[in-house]
This record gives C-alpha cells, structure tokens and sequence, in this order.
C-alpha cells in the first residue's frame, strides 16, 4: 500500500478518533479566550477538517461526487450527534448548540467543495 493511499483512507477515521477523544474527555485546560467563542470556532473548524477529509476518503471509495458528499456529510454529522449525546456519560454537557455548529461546518466544507468540483467540470467540458 502506498503512503498516498495510507493517507486518503487513514486520515478520514483518525481525525475522527481524534475529535471523539476530545470531545469526550472530562476537563479540558482552560483557554486565553472567551471560552464560548472559542468553544464554537473549535467545533466549527474541526468538522471543516473532518468533512473534508470524509469527502476525500467518500469520492475514492465511491468515485460519485454527489453521494460522496451526502455521504460524507451524513457521517459526520452523525458522529457529532453521537458524540454529544455521550457527553454527559463522561462528565461532560451535551449541547445543542455545539451540534448545530457542527453541521453548519459540515454543510459549508461539502458545499463548498461539490461548488468548485462543479465549476471545474464546467471549465473541462
């Protein structure tokens, strides 16, 4: 398997490993900032990342643009359900909120990417 390969299909399920981790884990350090604000742009721009890289990791496995995105999109914001309700088991406080931003971020990066990948076609043809 080579290391770009790896990559595509490695990154998607880390990430995610990753935000689950901190989301779930109990105390987190205090922030310089207000830590609303920051709490919310934190979500917002770590399921930017997390869905991007679930439309990479979706288009190669499915080579279908548009499913790609829908699927990408509908797994992850899943997992930010999934992870919000499991908040409060680990001492944690389940937030709406945090939800929304969530899937705001999810919307914004999977349209964001069909808009460009559509210009593009557009450009070749």
């Amino acid at each position: 398997m080579n290391f770009k390969r790896i990559v595509t299909f490695g990154l998607f399920p880390v990430t995610a490993c990753i935000i689950a981790f901190i989301s779930l884990y109990p105390k987190l350090p205090s922030l310089p900032i207000p830590w609303y604000l920051a709490d919310k742009l934190y979500h917002l721009l770590a399921y930017m990342i997390l869905s991007g890289l679930a439309m990479i990791f979706f288009q190669k496995l499915l080579n279908r643009p548009l499913i790609s995105a829908a699927v990408a999109a509908i797994a992850c914001i899943t997992w930010g359900g999934i992870i919000e309700l499991v908040q409060p088991v680990t001492g944690r406080h389940c937030d709406f909120l945090d939800f929304l931003v969530n899937t705001a971020g999810v919307i914004f990066i999977c349209t964001l990417v069909l808009t460009i990948n559509s210009a593009r076609s557009r450009r070749h043809a």
